[in-house]
């Protein structure tokens, strides 16, 4: 998106919906850092974010899979299934499909 090219539609939703999940889980944008337009597309590229410690390995991996800067490498929407336990414990868990 950033280069002004064609992408496939749902593959700009699963990275919507990973910006959403981060949002979500943590209340702030994965690249908040980003002062400017210029920033924000040298964060993507490098996939420059952190993330505390708190959350899941299991959420972070589907995190990874759905902010996959290459749109053909990136997980598909039918394949997108998260456990969310932001916490690592059971307490709360949450269960999202997208079919």
């Amino acid at each position: 998106m950033l280069e002004g090219q064609f992408h496939d539609p749902l593959a700009v939703d699963v990275w919507s919906l990973g910006i959403i999940l981060v949002e979500v889980l943590l209340q702030y944008h994965p690249f908040k850092m980003a002062k400017s337009m210029v920033d924000l597309a040298l964060l993507i590229i490098n996939r420059r974010t952190c993330y505390p410690r708190k959350i899941s390995r299991e959420t972070l991996n589907i995190i990874d899979l759905m902010l996959t800067i290459d749109p053909d490498e990136r997980i598909k929407i039918e394949l997108v299934e998260i456990n969310i336990s932001p916490l690592g414990n059971n307490c709360g868990r949450s269960r999202l499909r997208f079919d």
